[in-house]
């Protein structure tokens, strides 16, 4: 078991005991992506190419997008890692070769499925009169025409968190103080509340399933 985290400008690899693994150099305040069923490690550096490096540090891959990235998240298939650029996203293949890409409003959120190759992403625009409008979309990163508006509205402000199955995913909405279930196949959404007795306390930041 490996642990990858950024320390400063600089990512390194750990072991559960907290040795040192490698020291993979420099790097933006963008979170490392482990590709799964791998010792593979997708991480930005601070010019905003994208590499690829093997748990040791050696370079695998690199990518220079023109934009510096602001999320990485690998699908669970191993297949393919969804980049979000802000005001777009690409599906690069495990060697993060472009595969196809969609301009969007600001992303808030882009993240992949624990399972397949299906991903969420939350946008935001202006609305009239100043408001905002967010949106949730499922997507399929084999599927470039494939996808699913499940939500709209203008309280999407929350993280996304997929079930261990890839079957459900929840969504916290900051302002509501509640949840979105939403059922990956078909988008179909069930709003869930938090106890009660926790409303007063503003509950944010589910940290994940128990399956």
């Amino acid at each position: 078991m490996r642990l990858a985290f950024l320390a400063g400008r600089a990512a390194r690899v750990v072991d559960m005991a907290g040795d040192d693994v490698a020291r993979l150099g420099r790097a933006a305040d963008v979170a490392p992506a482990w590709r799964p069923g791998t010792a593979e490690l997708a991480l930005v550096r601070p010019g905003g190419d994208i590499v690829l490096v093997a748990a040791t540090g050696r370079v695998l891959a690199r990518w220079h997008p023109g934009r510096v990235p602001v999320s990485l998240s690998w699908t669970g298939d191993a297949r393919h890692i969804v980049v979000s650029l802000r005001f777009s996203f690409v599906i690069l293949d495990p060697k993060l070769r472009p595969e196809w890409s969609r301009r969007s409003p600001a992303i808030l959120s882009a993240v992949a499925a624990p399972r397949g190759a299906g991903f969420a992403v939350i946008t935001v625009r202006g609305g009239a009169e100043g408001s905002t409008v967010t949106e949730l979309r499922l997507r399929d990163a084999e599927r470039p025409g494939w996808s699913i508006r499940a939500a709209r509205g203008a309280k999407l402000f929350g993280r996304i968190v997929w079930s261990p199955d890839a079957r459900s995913l929840l969504v916290e909405r900051w302002v509501a103080v509640d949840w979105l279930l939403v059922e990956a196949r078909t988008g179909r959404i069930r709003l869930l509340e938090p106890p009660r007795e926790l409303l007063r306390e503003r509950v944010r930041e589910i940290t994940g399933w128990y399956a």
